[in-house]
C-alpha cells in the first residue's frame, strides 16, 4: 500500500502539508511520519530508492519536496544528480531520538 500511514490511528494515510503530515481521521500531525514508511519500502521492495520512486511511494506532491525529505533523513546516498539512489537502513530510520 503506498501512501503514509497515520503512526496514531493507524486508518488513515497522511497527507504532506507545509512541511508536516496531517491526518483527516485523527487530526493529528508528525515531523517523521514518512520515515516507517520507507523503513518498509526498504524490507518489502528494495533497501536502494530514487527520487522518482520515494514520490510516488509516498504520494508526494513534487520532486522538490521528496528530495528535502530524502536529505533531512540523513540518508548514505550513491550517485549523482538524476542517477542518485539512497540507502534505506531499516534501523537508521527508526531510531529514536
Amino acid at each position: 500500500m503506498k501512501g503514509v500511514l497515520c503512526p496514531s490511528c493507524e486508518r488513515n494515510k497522511m497527507t504532506f502539508y507545509y512541511g508536516k503530515w496531517y491526518c483527516s481521521n485523527c487530526h493529528s500531525q508528525s515531523n517523521e511520519a514518512h520515515k516507517q514508511a520507507l523503513a518498509d519500502y526498504a524490507l518489502l521492495i528494495n533497501p536502494y530508492i530514487n527520487n522518482r520512486q520515494a514520490r510516488e511511494f509516498l504520494q508526494l506532491p513534487t520532486s522538490h519536496v521528496t528530495k528535502r525529505i530524502l536529505q533531512k533523513a540523513n540518508l548514505d546516498s550513491i550517485g549523482a544528480t538524476s542517477g542518485r539512489r539512497y540507502r534505506l537502513e531499516y534501523s537508521n530510520l527508526l531510531q529514536v531520538r
